[in-house]
């Protein structure tokens, strides 16, 4: 069965050329306007601008401002982490700036002047990892979350990072050998984020996108496979959704960027749908208390993901409560 994934084109990611010792981005990504939203410590963050995302904001449950900050002569660029009372942001070719939830004061800025366009970063709340490069080699390298000391790292010569994840205490590290474009040899390489000893490896396969459900129960799975799984003939095609997000009972999830843009809320013990609406331009969603808070962008081809709103909607109903307009201002 040929499985087709059908969605709009992100952020390209960076290609490096080693042959000369060093990492060297041959092709640097868009910049992005709009990175996030996600939760923190009761608050909505995100950063944003046109044409790229030079500020980085936080609200409260009832959409209001709790702090601002920019980056003068950056941008932000990747995606937005939080543990505790930190949130990590990645800027575009300049590492990681490290932020207070609560307040917005800059705590740390790691591996400044780093040439991913994209930085890598996941944490748990004693450490915080990111991708980086040495020499050759691409590389974990660990932060103790006090006073922001590297503490490990750990090289893959030879491999590519792809992607970095949580899972408990230990870093899931997702690496191929080859060109971006025909990777091969791919692996999932977990290490324990206390010391970076290396727990496990074995072999990556793509999955189906009904793999990303399986925490659900099987009424909810069946109705995210009505709502995202196309069948046609031999081929079966996934539209690309948001991540699913959880308030006891309800399962909130959207389908962005399409024309036939949706919000979805149901019922997880019986896959029912309890409201809907729609929601034209639709990047990701979040929740924050009994807030289902959804961002959306401009529809502009030269910037496709400008920041333009959030919206504040009652989880159980889907009625809208706020909206905060983004632009270069909150």
């Amino acid at each position: 069965m040929l499985l087709v994934l059908v969605g709009v084109v992100g952020i390209v990611g960076p290609v490096y050329d080693t042959a000369a010792g060093s990492i060297e981005p041959i092709e640097l990504a868009r910049r992005p306007s709009v990175v996030g939203p996600i939760s923190a410590r009761g608050l909505v963050v995100v950063a944003y601008g046109n044409p790229s995302a030079i500020s980085i904001a936080a609200y409260d449950a009832n959409a209001h401002l709790r702090w601002k900050r920019d980056l003068p002569g950056g941008s932000f660029s990747g995606e937005l982490q939080a543990c505790e009372d930190l949130v990590y942001a990645p800027a575009f070719q300049d590492g990681v700036y490290v932020f207070g939830a609560r307040d917005g004061r800059l705590k740390a800025h790691l591996l400044p002047r780093l040439a991913d366009p994209t930085p890598l970063v996941v944490c748990t709340p004693e450490r915080v990892c990111m991708r980086a490069f040495h020499g050759r080699a691409a590389t974990v390298v660990a932060f103790e979350t006090k006073r922001f000391r590297k503490v490990w790292q750990v090289e893959f010569p030879d491999q590519r990072i792809s992607e970095l994840t949580t899972r408990g205490t230990a870093i899931a590290v997702a690496v191929a050998e080859g060109i971006p474009e025909l990777p091969h040899g791919n692996k999932l390489v977990t290490l324990r984020a206390n010391d970076g000893r290396r727990l496990s490896a074995r072999a990556n396969p793509e999955l189906p996108l009904e793999y990303g459900w399986d925490w659900l129960p099987p009424r909810a799975r069946a109705q995210l496979s009505r709502l995202f799984v196309r069948r046609e003939a031999n081929e079966t095609h996934y539209l690309e959704h948001t991540p699913i997000v959880r308030l006891k009972q309800l399962v909130a999830v959207g389908r962005g960027h399409y024309a036939d843009a949706m919000l979805f809320c149901i019922r997880a013990d019986t896959g029912r749908i309890v409201w809907q609406r729609d929601a034209p331009g639709l990047v990701s969603i979040v929740r924050v208390s009994d807030r289902l808070v959804a961002l959306y962008a401009v529809p502009d081809m030269a910037y496709p993901d400008s920041a333009k709103r959030l919206d504040w909607l009652d989880f159980r109903t889907g009625r809208l409560l706020r909206s905060v307009r983004l632009g270069n201002a909150p």
